[in-house]
This record gives structure tokens, C-alpha cells and sequence, in this order.
């Protein structure tokens, strides 16, 4: 069984999800990262420019598909894997905890705008922009 941790972007995934696998002994894997390294290394920005949403979900979709089918590793989700049904059935096909973190927007707000990294590496969340 792993653990997958879901939320918005800027909940706290990657930074809680490192601490609790090292708190169960376990390896922590970032999703999106995974995604960007099967990509040869280019942004989640550039893949969403690239091949639109849709592309970059359905890449996100079988790196989900992989951990998933794996047990005992922490998982940070990117933060709209879990809107597509086919993500959320593997998950629970493993049998796999999934935790929700939970974080008020204005803090998710200022997470988000304190990350210098954030607008040059991750798409806006709507189409009116925002990091």
C-alpha cells in the first residue's frame, strides 16, 4: 500500500509528501516530476503549450497508471490528476490511503506567488492567467 497526497497546487504535496516517507521509511515520488523526466525534461509549462491539457493529462495518466500499480512510496499528485476518473480508479484498485491537504486560499495565494519557479514552470490555472 502507498500513500497518495492530492490538493491544490501550493497545498504543501511535495514538502509533506518528503517528510512522511521519510517518517515511513519509504521513497517519496513527485508526480510531475516524473512526467517532466519522461519528457526529457522540459516544464509542465512547455508540455501544456506544446500539446494542450489534454496532453499533458494523458501523460499524467499513465505515470499514475505506473505508481499505482507499485506499493510502499509516498505520492505527490499534481493537483488536477485526480479529476480524471481513470487516475482515480487506479488508485483505488491499489488499495492505496489518499490523503487530502487542505490549505486556505489566501495561503495557497501567497505559497504560490512566493515561488519564483512557479510562472515559469507551471501553466496558469485559468485562461485569464494566475500562477
Amino acid at each position: 500500500m502507498s500513500v497518495f497526497l492530492i490538493g491544490y497546487r501550493g497545498s504543501g504535496k511535495t514538502t509533506v509528501g518528503r517528510r512522511l516517507a521519510d517518517r515511513l521509511w519509504q521513497s517519496f515520488v513527485d508526480s510531475d516530476e516524473r512526467v517532466v523526466a519522461a519528457v526529457g525534461g522540459i516544464t509542465i509549462k512547455e508540455i501544456f503549450e506544446r500539446e494542450g491539457e489534454a496532453g499533458f493529462r494523458d501523460r499524467e495518466s499513465a505515470v499514475v497508471r505506473e505508481l499505482a500499480a507499485a506499493a510502499d512510496h509516498v505520492v505527490a499528485l499534481g493537483g488536477g490528476a485526480v479529476l480524471r476518473p481513470e487516475n482515480r480508479a487506479a488508485i483505488a484498485a491499489g488499495g492505496h490511503k489518499v490523503i487530502y491537504l487542505r490549505c486556505d486560499a489566501a495561503e495557497l495565494y501567497r505559497r504560490i506567488h512566493a515561488d519564483p519557479a512557479t510562472a515559469a514552470s507551471r501553466p496558469a490555472l485559468t485562461h485569464l492567467g494566475g500562477t
